[in-house]
């Protein structure tokens, strides 16, 4: 029992170390097998989204997500999952989805896009202020994006 104590505080200091490094270049770390596998399970549930079989896209996005959070397709994941919800015409869960995204990952590329989503869902939901509100934010946090053009168009049909 005193070797496997004296054998476990060592194991626990020298594992300290490798999650770091792990954490903060996830690559580095897993096999070419690994990283098929990841892109496999992102590509199968973006596929079921091609196809429009939403709720099969949301269970795959949301392993995903479980499975991944960290990953570099993970803002996208959680962008596809709003992007689903409201395409089944569940604007709350829509909203609910691309608010994680602006949360959980703030720098996505897919921020505006996100935005997009969240004011039409609203105006969706026939509460214009709060759409005219986020496009209006959309225009100004990313000007020259598709998004803002499209906010503008959709901020005009609001009046």
């Amino acid at each position: 029992a005193a070797s496997a104590a004296a054998a476990s505080p060592p194991a626990t200091t020298s594992a300290a170390p490798p999650p770091t490094t792990s954490s903060s270049l996830p690559p580095a770390t897993l096999s070419a097998t690994d990283q098929a596998a990841i892109q496999r399970a992102y590509d199968n549930a973006y596929s079921n989204y091609r196809l429009s079989d939403y709720p099969t896209a949301i269970r795959g996005f949301e392993s995903f997500l479980k499975s991944y959070p960290k990953h570099a397709l993970a803002p996208n994941s959680q962008y596809w999952i709003g992007d689903s919800y409201l395409r089944l015409r569940d604007n709350r869960s829509a909203i609910e989805a691309e608010r994680r995204l602006l949360g959980t990952y703030p720098d996505s590329p897919k921020s505006a896009d996100a935005l997009l989503i969240i004011g039409t869902a609203e105006s969706n939901l026939g509460d214009g202020a709060a759409a005219r509100k986020t496009f209006e934010e959309l225009m100004s946090k990313y000007p020259s994006s598709e998004s803002a053009d499209k906010a503008k168009q959709r901020l005009a049909k609001l009046k």
